[in-house]
């Protein structure tokens, strides 16, 4: 703290201190904004000060201190949390990758990185917070690689998709990406999931056409909606299994299929 009776010249403020002064609900000046008091005197007319002069300040409970910023932006974050964090999202992809999504729970995760549990519930509240943060980080597994003849084949990825979606797991990440709207960064893995799937559904079809499956033409947004929209629609608001029955009209809601040249 300064000494009672110590002036300060307003010309000698750093840019914080004039920065911080807005915050503090005064303008750039002296400790106690525009008004004079015993200690300080009139404040000296700066830009600052002439710019802010007769504007309205926020309300005092709206205001920030700059200094609690400012310290919260000094402080370092604990590499010890950094490499929790990093064992447990390279655990949680191995267990991905080996046993599917069932096997990414707090518990499994926690054991095979070496830390308690309590981490883990630390860095993700709810399971679907890790599964969501994990599947991120690891290449969609649908949709890769189509091949000739397209129909069976991408039968079989709808079936792939269907039995995933079967598990609380993986629906619950779902459920989670379609209410994607409160959370920007959900919504940014929402967009590249879509992105994704768009794109290899596009190759697909390009395939289909090109080999005389299917029609040209046919919009990949649409046809990724009328391919895996009933299957959620089944396993999240129906609680149900999907039928090969049911995937059957999927695909043939995309188009008019032909026997192909082979």
């Amino acid at each position: 703290m300064r000494p009672s009776g110590q002036k300060r010249d307003a010309k000698a403020m750093t840019g914080v201190d004039r920065f911080q002064g807005l915050f503090d609900g005064g303008a750039a000046g002296p400790p106690g904004g525009a008004e004079h008091d015993e200690i300080h005197g009139p404040p000296t007319p700066t830009s600052e000060t002439s710019c802010l002069a007769g504007r309205r300040l926020p309300p005092t409970g709206l205001r920030v201190k700059m200094s609690h910023i400012l310290r919260a932006m000094s402080t370092p974050v604990d590499p010890r949390a950094t490499r929790s964090r990093e064992a447990m999202l390279a655990a949680a992809r191995a267990l991905l990758v080996q046993e599917g999504p069932a096997a990414v729970t707090h518990q499994r995760v926690a054991r095979q990185a070496g830390v308690g549990r309590a981490t883990a519930y630390r860095h993700w509240p709810r399971p679907e917070q890790l599964l969501l943060d994990v599947m991120a980080r690891v290449e969609l597994p649908f949709f890769r690689e189509p091949a000739v003849p397209v129909r069976p084949w991408l039968r079989r990825q709808l079936r792939l998709l269907a039995d995933e979606l079967a598990l609380p797991e993986v629906i619950a990440v779902a459920c989670t990406l379609m209410g994607a709207a409160r959370d920007p960064q959900i919504a940014a893995r929402r967009d590249q999931f879509l992105a994704t799937v768009t794109d290899r559904v596009r190759a697909a079809l390009a395939l289909a056409a090109a080999e005389g499956e299917l029609d040209p033409g046919v919009d990949p947004q649409d046809a990724a909606a009328v391919l895996i929209g009933p299957l959620l629609y089944r396993t999240a608001l129906q609680a149900d299994t999907v039928s090969d029955h049911l995937i059957d009209r999927c695909i043939d809601s995309v188009g008019p299929w032909h026997p192909g040249r082979g």
